[in-house]
């Protein structure tokens, strides 16, 4: 879904420690396809890590990558 320099983006954000909504909300704002998913979020009912596993299943992403950085980061 994020081309690479997003996907770039959200991994400096996410290791200096800054708030990610502000990315997230400036790459809706310039993106359909961000926002798109985030009104997918919304709706869904789900919390945002059942969100993201049930997406990326659906769309054939492997995010075990950005999951191993998350489980030692937090």
């Amino acid at each position: 879904m994020f081309p690479n320099n997003q996907f770039l983006q959200i991994m400096n954000l996410m290791r200096s420690g800054q708030n990610p909504n502000v990315l997230i909300n400036q790459m809706a704002n310039q993106d359909p396809r961000v926002r798109m998913v985030l009104e997918q979020f919304k709706n869904s009912g789900m919390s945002p890590q059942q969100f993201v596993y049930q997406y990326a299943r659906q769309n054939g992403i492997d995010i075990s990558q950005i999951d191993n950085m998350m489980r030692s980061k937090f």
